[in-house]
């Protein structure tokens, strides 16, 4: 029933298929009762915080993104989140340093450029951000496949460079067993 589904952690994504929905207080509720089920899930702080912060609810979303950053710290894109969530509430010098950290890491290790795109967008640099944006297409980033769907991605869609980007396409998969022979 409702109580098992509920209970499965791959229904975590579920949360984030209402964000995509823009149906963000349903995801924030999905959220919440996704971390009270699975607490040491980091993916499920993130969507949640997702759901959150695209609720205006930055204080809640920018705590979720720190408890993922902490459980999951070898993952650069979740300072990424958690710098967004300081530049959105306006602590730049925080978030100034989170950046600053991110690209000095950069230099020695692999730092997603999709949330970096996200970032430095939120600290108003659009042009660092678009440079960004495009390297992520460049790079193959996974999350590149949520282009179309992701808010996060809106303020970047309202730009007419965004109709240039050509995202990752997916193989055509053959229509029928005979034609994969």
């Amino acid at each position: 029933g409702e109580q098992t589904r509920q209970l499965e952690p791959g229904r975590a994504a579920e949360v984030l298929v209402h964000c995509w929905r823009r149906d963000f207080e349903r995801a924030a509720a999905l959220g919440r009762r996704a971390v009270e089920l699975h607490p040491y899930l980091q993916i499920v702080r993130v969507h949640y915080g997702q759901a959150l912060e695209f609720s205006g609810r930055f204080a809640e979303a920018l705590r979720q993104y720190q408890i993922a950053s902490v459980m999951s710290p070898d993952l650069p894109w979740l300072r990424a989140l958690e710098g967004t969530g300081l530049a959105k509430m306006g602590r730049e010098a925080e978030a100034g340093a989170i950046l600053a950290e991110l690209d000095e890491l950069r230099r020695s290790e692999y730092v997603d450029a999709y949330y970096m795109a996200v970032f430095r967008r939120a600290l108003n640099r659009t042009d660092e951000a678009w440079l960004e944006l495009e390297r992520s297409v460049e790079e193959y980033s996974g999350f590149v496949l949520a282009l179309h769907v992701d808010p996060k991605m809106d303020v970047f869609r309202r730009d007419p460079r965004f109709a240039a980007l050509s995202p990752v396409e997916l193989p055509s998969r053959p229509s029928s067993p005979a034609a994969r022979a």
